[in-house]
């Protein structure tokens, strides 16, 4: 079955994640990381928001609403909002919880939790029902009659370890675990064909004041190899590697890159993105500054 599921991630961008950023931003990121999944599957995924970034959202705008009538418009088979959870509980750890609005999706909502937990392994609370103005926050504001299945996923707590960790770190993984569990409730509508990724090669951009920078093309992730040497032979070079996550504030480091007299058998440096950067989440941006020449890329 074909479908079209409406991601609505969470618009509490003044919720704090321990640790660092807002529960409103690692949402936008698992959802972002989310629809090339659910695509990769043959379903159709669109991601609706109100607000890209806190600086976006106030207090007068009613975000959820904007999100879901949308949504509405587009027409899903199914709504799936993605949150994380505080503030109650405050002894449990690695919990989910899926929330309904119209007592028709209780089957849905309980089979959709069940596969969420299977493959994350995290512990289920159940489902419960929220009803907008009454209790807890609303789901989506669809009303029934529109005939569209609405759902949000707590998964997990923010505002506690181990849970906000996984919440800061782990977006790749959550994408995929949610991903799963929606093949798993409704199938693949073609077989998954895996791209051949082409290696993404470091690009003399500019140059500014003595300094030469090189951009990466998007997308970077995590588990990305930087590969980048010198030419220049027989010392160190120091670069400044900076790096921009999906969301959040310009993360950069300084590295020192050896010089060989031959490029050919050796790189300066083979690091891993998320050893430079540990806290970097989903696609950045990668600039190097060097004040010698570089050559270099990314594998996959």
């Amino acid at each position: 079955m074909d479908l079209r599921i409406a991601l609505l991630p969470s618009t509490q961008w003044k919720n704090p994640v321990l640790g660092g950023g807002t529960e409103a931003q690692y949402a936008h990121e698992v959802c972002r990381l989310l629809k090339p999944l659910l695509e990769k599957y043959g379903h159709e995924a669109m991601i609706f928001s109100a607000a890209q970034s806190a600086g976006e959202w106030t207090s007068s705008k009613d975000a959820n609403s904007l999100g879901a009538r949308e949504a509405i418009v587009w027409r899903p088979n199914l709504c799936l909002s993605i949150h994380s959870d505080a503030g109650y509980m405050l002894n449990d750890h690695h919990s989910a919880l899926m929330c309904y609005q119209e007592p028709s999706r209780i089957s849905l909502a309980t089979r959709l939790l069940d596969a969420y937990c299977r493959r994350t392994g995290y512990r289920s609370r159940g489902i419960e029902k929220r009803t907008p103005g009454i209790n807890g926050v609303a789901v989506l504001r669809i009303p029934e009659e529109n005939g569209i299945p609405a759902l949000l996923l707590e998964r997990g707590w923010h505002d506690r370890e181990p849970d906000a960790t996984n919440i800061r770190t782990r977006s790749s993984w959550f994408a995929e675990c949610i991903a799963g569990a929606l093949i798993d409730i409704f199938g693949a509508a073609k077989a998954p064909k895996e791209k051949e990724v082409e290696p993404v090669r470091l690009e003399l951009d500019r140059k500014e004041g003595d300094k030469l920078v090189y951009e990466f093309a998007l997308p970077l992730q995590p588990d990305d190899l930087l590969a980048i040497d010198a030419d220049i032979p027989a010392h160190d070079v120091e670069v400044i590697i900076f790096a921009k996550p999906v969301v959040g504030e310009i993360l950069n480091t300084k590295t020192r890159i050896g010089g060989y007299g031959n490029r050919d058998n050796v790189h300066g440096t083979l690091v891993y993105l998320k050893q430079l950067f540990p806290s970097l989440q989903g696609a950045a941006w990668v600039t190097v500054h060097s004040p010698v020449p570089l050559h270099g890329g990314v594998m996959g």
